[in-house]
């Protein structure tokens, strides 16, 4: 649709443009593209991991931390929309108390494709399993899975065309 964009879970334009060479002439998945992308440690399987689930980075020194199905993690998802680089505490999409465990410190080393510029279209996105009442993540982003699956909310924008997103516009089940 001309005007917004949509991804599962992470816009990374370099990753996009990268895949998009691969793709068919009708922009689908190609076989080659599909094994390449089940391959760990290919470009294209690295690319597709941060589409479809986000973007993560090593904790520092180490660090390990239990998922909420108890799995043990050495690496966080990331805000990774965020125009300003700033701490493990608070980039990591993760549950409060997980959050409170991780260190307060700036991240280093970052890659430089974070961020998502205020001027760029709007973008839509699922993904992160939000809680609460619809919110915008930033003026010209918005998260539509609120948890549905597990109690949470079924929730939709009204888009209309606007450039700056209007929080009145989300749908949602109470």
């Amino acid at each position: 649709m001309e005007g917004i964009r949509v991804v599962h879970a992470c816009w990374n334009q370099s990753i996009i443009e990268s895949l998009s060479d691969q793709l068919n002439s009708d922009n689908t998945l190609n076989l080659d593209l599909l094994v390449k992308a089940s391959q760990k440690g290919t470009d294209q399987y690295q690319g597709i991991e941060t589409l479809l689930k986000g973007m993560e980075i090593p904790l520092p020194d180490g660090l390990i931390f239990s998922d909420k199905d108890g799995n043990s993690r050495s690496n966080i998802r990331i805000k990774w929309w965020s125009n300003e680089v700033l701490t493990y505490q608070k980039m990591a999409m993760v549950d409060d108390d997980v959050r409170e465990s991780l260190p307060d410190t700036l991240i280093e080393n970052i890659d430089n494709s974070i961020g998502y510029p205020e001027h760029e279209k709007p973008l839509f996105l699922g993904h992160y399993w939000l809680k609460g009442n619809p919110t915008l993540i930033e003026n010209n982003i918005a998260c539509l899975d609120y948890s549905i699956a597990k109690g949470g909310s079924l929730c939709a924008y009204r888009w209309d065309g606007e450039s700056i997103l209007k929080e009145d516009k989300f749908e949602h089940t109470e």
